[in-house]
C-alpha cells in the first residue's frame, strides 16, 4: 500500500485529535516504516 507522507501526516492528526488538542501542541511525524510483510504502517509521533 503507497501512502504518501502527506496522507500518513493527516491520518496520524485525525486521530490524535480526538485525544488531544492539536491547536496548543507541537505535533510531529518522528519515524515512519512500514512493515511489508503485515501490510501495516509503525508511526512514531512527537507530541
Amino acid at each position: 500500500m503507497e501512502l504518501s507522507l502527506k496522507e500518513i501526516f493527516d491520518a496520524a492528526k485525525k486521530q490524535f485529535g480526538e485525544l488531544i488538542n492539536l491547536e496548543e501542541s507541537d505535533f510531529r511525524l518522528e519515524q515512519l516504516e512500514y512493515k511489508k510483510d503485515d501490510k501495516y504502517w509503525e508511526v512514531v509521533v512527537l507530541i
